[in-house]
């Protein structure tokens, strides 16, 4: 290869943006377009010096260049990166710690782990990122990995889904004590490989997540659908035997009413009888009841709040730190806030602001 047929190359491998054309591979190193589950392959790409002939090879073995070039094109990479991969069985710089494959993480010792085994075989993953033991990483991991065990297998997962628990928390921790320990070390991300590589971390991670909520849904999913067989089968009952009684306590309302009206009426005329203090009357307790076995059943005074003005009643409480510091009300606030601003109304006492996450 001379410089100048390696020009795009070098300008690519420095992040420039250049046009690509389908049917115009350019020579230079290369990788396979990194995929999630594979393993992205060494390709190397050249001109015959003798023929003149357009060469490819990808992981060692020869290829029509035309047809990897779609592949590799926005993947520039050093030769020694190249080298390092394909001769050394390296990894490359932006790749995370590659260890055994899900199904060998987890085993096949049940239903549950040889179901995730199975969506999850493939002969080029190298997306488990994790190794089989701790023996290597620090202190830390196992204070981690006791406190989430703790969590997850005390009592809380039938045997088919305690060792996928375990298996995966372990792992989790594993790889977690692995990143801690790099990202202390590194201070802060400052170009475009490290950041790749954090990245990468962040997908294994977001990876065993997805895992864990499968199986915790797959484990949970039997004693739900029982749940609501049980209810199924029991609310009509239940519902039911409530209807019926809270019929006959609306039955029983008018009669206990004139009831305890009497009632009061005696003892107001009893007192005027014997000409005694008439303000006792509003201490005493006089209620009729009904029932001779069981809870009897009498009058509740229910208090209950009728707004007259809502308009007055905003203007009385707008002020009160009670309400401008319940949760309800500043979420509604916020919620009409964020609907005027996003229709390009102004809002006094509120802006727009943008924020910057990773996603």
């Amino acid at each position: 290869m001379n410089v100048q047929s390696l020009t795009y190359w070098h300008l690519s491998l420095q992040g420039k943006s250049l046009p690509i054309h389908e049917n115009d591979p350019q020579e230079g190193w290369y990788r396979t377009r990194p995929r999630k589950g594979y393993r992205s392959l060494a390709v190397r790409i050249w001109r015959d010096e003798g023929s003149g002939e357009l060469l490819a090879l990808r992981d060692g073995k020869r290829v029509d260049p035309f047809e990897v070039w779609t592949w590799v094109c926005l993947n520039p990479v050093s030769v020694e990166a190249y080298e390092d991969v394909l001769e050394r069985g390296g990894r490359w710089p932006d790749d995370i710690t590659s260890g055994p494959r899900l199904d060998q993480l987890i085993g096949s010792g049940t239903a549950t782990g040889r179901s995730v085994a199975r969506r999850s075989r493939n002969s080029d993953t190298v997306r488990s990122a994790v190794q089989p033991s701790c023996s290597q990483i620090g202190h830390n991991s196992a204070h981690a990995q006791s406190k989430v065990d703790d969590r997850l297998l005390d009592g809380a997962l039938p045997d088919e889904g305690r060792q996928t628990a375990e298996t995966l928390t372990h792992a989790i921790a594993c790889l977690w004590n692995e990143v801690s320990d790099w990202l202390t070390g590194l201070g802060e991300i400052a170009d475009q490989v490290t950041a790749d590589r954090c990245a990468n971390f962040a997908d294994a991670f977001a990876s065993f997540e997805k895992q864990a909520e499968e199986l915790r849904t797959t484990t949970k999913k039997p004693v739900l659908d029982e749940g609501r067989a049980i209810d199924t089968h029991w609310k009509p009952v239940v519902s039911a035997a409530e209807d019926a009684k809270r019929r006959c306590k609306k039955a029983l309302e008018p009669f206990l009413i004139a009831e305890t009206e009497r009632l009061e009426r005696e003892v107001m005329e009893q007192l005027r009888a014997e000409n005694g203090d008439l303000s006792v009357l509003s201490s005493l307790s006089i209620t009729a009841k009904a029932g001779t076995f069981g809870r009897t059943i009498s009058l509740r005074r229910v208090r209950k709040i009728r707004v007259l003005d809502r308009r007055a009643l905003l203007v009385h409480y707008h002020r009160d730190a009670r309400f401008v510091n319940d949760e309800a009300v500043q979420k509604a606030l916020a919620k009409l806030a964020e609907h005027d601003l996003q229709a390009g109304l102004s809002v006094p006492g509120a802006e727009s602001v943008e924020e910057k996450v990773a996603a």
